[in-house]
Parts: structure tokens; sequence; C-alpha cells
């Protein structure tokens, strides 16, 4: 039978155990056990009372060896009474479910107010303890799982030098208990230090942290590239462990060899993997020899480090220069490998004749050179290709012109018409104009001369200005 339990002392410790759900397979209250003899008997208590573990838990009941016949009925208070209980605990006749008297640690009569509790109310459980019951004047809790992080039935489900004090696994100043993963197996480590790995500041890459029985942090190499416990067996060349990492002189850095311990430190402009080369658009990079190479792409050429569009006017085919401008009508062109010019616009500007359009009716499209549109004459009345096409004019002082493939006429230059005679400069007459003249005796006179060759007209011309000189000549000796 279920008995009157051992009083407990309610006791909160904050941060442990879950929440207040019982388990169901450890219980436990205050005094705990595993077995039997770790459930004592309170000193002076009546002649019958034992007791016994069940299931973690102590509890009084009738000790069959000290009482064989079971219990005196009105004698209770000798053989039933459990010394410090603040109860009467009466022993009962035989029944149905007892063979002998026996003493009933569970139906009493409170003698005094210094009982624990007198309803479940009055009793306060811990993190380590389930709900409690009010007893036979006795709080009694049903223990938490698991055992030994940090609950615990007796000191041995502790570990270390930690102890089981109010069914928590507690530690001596300045420590801290560190939960068992199986009941036993706890230990005390100093407030400051770990109990597992996590608990240690986070390393660095190259790192894995550790945590010591003592509960000092530490740190491993995690065993990936560049990663070290050992410069020799990890790094290789002359590269130095440090921190658990790979390290080498100032203005080098550590490339990983094909193996632990094969490795080596160059220079820190060089490069140990193609990743470690700076990305060219439109180019492959591949790390050869610590240096990186770059390939242009196809489409493309390389122009002093930079990959150039084969296609582009700018740097056409394998230049790293633009295409010639061209003439008015031209824009550059590039087939990918030479440059090339096309139109750039309308007529009179082409690609071909038929993209032409004659200026006028005596036009018509006969080429397409650089580009530009030439024009040549319809062969029609009018039309002409140079002056010689077009029909003398009937003015003197007109001369034929061919413009845009039309006839047309300019102006001769210094032509001035006079009845159709020109007038030559009087000036200073020919020599042979003033041959048959002869000066004397305040007059003159005229020899007959020869004809002249240029005929009656040329003549004329010539009396005219022998007369106006000799007038000129009279006129000033007057004024003399």
């Amino acid at each position: 039978m279920f008995g009157l339990r051992l009083t407990v002392l309610a006791l909160l410790v904050a941060g442990c155990g879950a929440l207040d759900t019982p388990v169901g397979t450890w219980t436990s209250a205050l005094n705990s056990c595993n077995q039997d003899t770790d459930c004592p008997v309170p000193g002076l208590s009546g002649s019958c009372v034992g007791a016994r573990c069940n299931n973690h838990e102590c509890e009084f009941t009738t000790d069959a060896t000290l009482c064989p016949t079971g219990c005196t009925v009105g004698l209770a208070a000798v053989e039933c009474q459990v010394t410090g209980a603040c109860n009467s605990v009466p022993c009962k006749a035989a029944d149905a479910t007892h063979v002998n008297p026996w003493c009933d640690f569970n139906d009493y009569t409170t003698t005094s107010a210094t009982c624990t509790c007198t309803m479940d109310a009055n009793c306060t459980a811990n993190v380590c303890q389930q709900s409690a019951s009010c007893q036979n004047g006795t709080c009694t809790f049903a223990a938490k799982a698991p055992i030994g992080a940090p609950c615990c039935n007796i000191t041995d489900d502790c570990g270390g030098t930690a102890t089981c004090s109010a069914n928590i696994c507690s530690c001596p100043t300045l420590n801290k208990y560190c939960n068992a993963t199986t009941p036993g197996d706890g230990r005390c480590v100093p407030t400051t230090g770990c109990c597992v790995p996590t608990d240690c500041a986070a390393g660095n890459t190259c790192q894995t942290r550790t945590c010591s029985t003592a509960g000092a942090c530490g740190y491993v190499s995690n065993g990936n590239a560049g990663c070290c416990d050992d410069a020799t067996a990890d790094c290789g060349g002359t590269a130095a462990c440090t921190n658990n990492t790979c390290t080498c002189g100032t203005g080098q850095k550590f490339c990983v060899g094909s193996g632990p311990g094969n490795g080596s430190c160059i220079p820190s402009s060089g490069c140990c993997v193609d990743g470690d080369c700076a990305a060219h658009a439109n180019a492959t990079v591949s790390c050869n020899s610590n240096v990186c190479v770059y390939t242009c792409t196809s489409g493309f050429h390389d122009c002093s480090g930079v990959c150039k569009d084969d296609t582009s006017v700018m740097t056409c085919g394998n230049m790293c220069t633009a295409c010639p401008a061209g003439n008015a009508c031209q824009t550059p062109t590039c087939n990918g490998n030479s440059c090339g010019f096309a139109s750039s616009g309308a007529s009179p500007c082409c690609n071909s004749p038929t993209d032409c359009t004659p200026g006028n009716a005596c036009q018509q499209a006969t080429a397409c050179d650089n580009n530009m549109c030439v024009f040549g004459s319809t062969g029609a009345d009018g039309c002409c290709n140079k002056p010689d096409d077009c029909a003398t004019p009937t003015d003197e002082c007109l001369m034929a012109t061919c413009v845009a493939n039309q006839c047309a006429t300019a102006p001769v230059p210094d032509c001035v018409p006079d009845g159709g005679v020109r007038v030559e400069d009087m000036a200073t007459p020919n020599p042979g104009d003033l041959a048959g003249l002869s000066v004397g005796g305040g007059g003159c006179a005229l020899a007959g001369g020869a004809a002249s060759s240029r005929g009656s007209d040329d003549t004329a011309r010539a009396l005219l200005v022998i007369a106006l000189f000799f007038l000129a000549v009279s006129l000033r000796r007057r004024s003399a």
C-alpha cells in the first residue's frame, strides 16, 4: 500500500527542468530513492514503522519483519506513529486486502498546527518536481525526467562532485552543473566554464569548438582546405598554422595543395585557383602557374587587356581603333572582319543606283560611287553632260553651260555689247594706225595709206582715234 511519505520542503531553483507535465516513469520527492535502502526511518518512530522505495519515492509502510503479525489495535501511538510527524496514524484491523492489522499512513488525524500541509495547494514544487499532493500532513512530490539532467532522486544520479538536493543536481559555490546524458555522468565546472561546445564563443571559419570535462573551451581544425592543427602535416611549404588556419608571411597568401601538407605560399597578387581571378567581360579566365590568364570569347579580341567586339565599328575585326569616317554620304560599317560603308541617308546618298532620285527631267542615275549618286543626261533635247552638248547662244556675250544635266547660258567675261561693234581701248593707238599721219603748220593731213587688212571698219576706227588724239593735243597747247 501507499503509506505516509517523507516530509519535503518546497524549493524553487531557476533554470533547470522542463514543464510540469508528469512523466510517469520516474517519480521522486525530497526523500527520493532508487532502492529500499535509500529510504531511512526517522529515529524513535513506532515499532512497526518501515520504509520502502516505490517508483523512486520513499513511502512508509507496516514493516512485516518488525511486526510479522501486524500492529496492535489500540497501540498505534506506540507502533505506528512517525517521529516528528504532526499527526496520529491509526492501526487498523485486518480486512479483505490486509491479512494482518496494519498502520494506515493515508488515514491520519492532524494533531498539531505544525503540519507541512493540510491540502495540495499548500505544496509548491520546484522545476524538477511534478505537482505535489498533501498526504498525512506531508507534501509529496513526483519528480520529472530526465534524471541527471539536472533532476535526481539520489546523489548518484548526478555525477562528479554534484549532490542531489531537492531533486536537483547541485554544485559547490562558483561552480555550475553540467547535465548528464545518462544518470550519473554529469559534472561540476567553473561558473565561467562550458558544459558543451556551443557554450564557447564561435571561432573562425577553420575552427570547431571543443569543451573539456573541466569546462575549458578550445578549438580544433574543422578539416576544411587551408585549415590546420599542425603546420607541417596540414599546410606545407613555408606556411604556419595560426588559429587553426594556414598562414603565410607579409605580401603572401596560402594556396591549398592536392592534399594536407602539400600547400604553398605565393605572392598576394597571384592566384591559387580560377576563382581567385577577377572576371573580365567577354572573356574566360584560368589560373596558370599562379597567374590569371584571360582568353576572349568567340566574337571578341584583345585590346590592351580588354576584349572588344569584332563587329563593332569602333574595334572592327582585329582592330583596336575605329573605322574611317568616310564622306558626308557614308556611315561606317563592320562585317566582323573589315570596315565598310553604308549610305547615311536618302538620295543623293545611296547604296546602289536604284537608291538615287533624279533632280530633274534631264537626269538619270548612272552609278553610285562612294555612296554618292552619279547622274547623267537622258539625251533629250536641252539635256547635256557637258556644255558642248548644248547649242551656241545667238548673243555674242553669252556662252553655253551644262547645269544639273540641263543646258543653260552664262555671260562671257569682259564682253560689252555695242550695236554689234566692239569698241577698242582708246588709251594708246596701235603704231600701225599712225603710219600715214603727218603733223605740221598747225594742221594735219592724212596720207593715203595702204588699205588695212582688217577692212574699212578698222580704217574708220583708226581715223577716229587719230582725230581725237590731235584734238586733245591742240586743246592742251591752248590751255598752256
